[in-house]
C-alpha cells in the first residue's frame, strides 16, 4: 500500500492570498503585496480589521475560485507524479467551502485521493499521516514535535523558520519541483508507525 502524503491547500497549492489582499484594498485601502507579509496571519497588517472580517474576506475569495491563481503552475503534473507513488490527502483548514475548494482543485486538474477539512490548522498534525506539505510554520512545528515529517514550502512569511530545532523533522522546499525531489527519493520502507491508507 502506498503512504500518504498531506498536502495543504491555501499558500501551498492555491495561491489565494493574493486574492485576498486585492480585495483588503479595495475594501480597506490597505496596500499589501503578497511579499509584505513577513509573518503568518493578517491581523497585524490590518490594524483595525477584526479576524473574522479577515476570515470573511478568505469566504469571499474561495467564494469565486476561478480567481485563484496556482501556487506554481506546475503544480497537476507534479501532483500527478507524486501520485505514482503516494496516495494524496488534501489537508486543509480553509474558510472556503469544501465544495469552492474542490471545484478549485478540479478546475487546475490536480487530482487527489482524499479530502480532508478541519477546523483550524492546529488540528492537521492529529491526523493519522506521518508526511505533510504545508507552508503554515505552526503546522510544521506541530508535525514535528508529533514524530512527523513537514515539508515547508517556503513563502514570505515562514523565512524565519529554524530548522535546527527540529530534528531532521521539517524539510524546506523553495518550489514544488524541490517538494517532488524529496518526495520521490524519500524511503520509508524501514520506518514504523508509518499510515496508512
Amino acid at each position: 500500500m502506498k503512504d500518504i502524503v498531506a498536502i495543504d491547500l491555501d499558500g501551498t497549492l492555491a495561491d489565494s492570498l493574493s486574492v485576498l489582499l486585492q480585495l483588503a484594498e479595495k475594501r480597506y485601502g490597505i496596500k499589501l503585496l503578497k511579499r509584505d507579509v513577513k509573518t503568518y496571519g493578517l491581523e497585524g497588517y490590518f490594524p483595525n480589521v477584526s479576524s473574522k472580517d479577515i476570515d470573511e474576506l478568505f469566504r469571499k475569495v474561495w467564494s469565486h475560485p476561478e480567481k485563484i491563481m496556482l501556487e506554481d503552475k506546475e503544480i497537476p503534473q507534479i501532483i500527478d507524479n507524486i501520485r505514482s507513488k503516494y496516495k494524496v490527502m488534501i489537508l486543509t483548514a480553509t474558510r472556503g467551502t469544501d465544495l469552492d475548494a474542490k471545484k478549485w482543485l478540479d478546475a487546475n486538474g490536480i487530482k487527489y485521493d482524499e479530502f480532508k477539512h478541519v477546523e483550524h490548522s492546529n488540528m492537521k498534525s492529529s491526523i493519522d499521516v506521518y508526511l505533510y506539505v504545508d507552508d503554515h510554520p505552526d503546522v510544521a512545528m506541530d508535525v514535528a514535535k508529533a514524530g512527523k515529517i513537514a515539508i515547508l514550502l517556503r513563502q514570505p512569511w515562514n523565512n524565519d523558520f529554524d530548522l535546527k530545532l527540529y530534528n531532521g523533522n521539517v524539510i524546506i522546499a523553495n518550489n514544488w519541483r524541490e517538494i517532488e525531489d524529496i518526495l520521490m527519493s524519500m524511503d520509508f520502507e524501514n520506518k514504523k508507525n508509518i499510515q496508512k491508507i
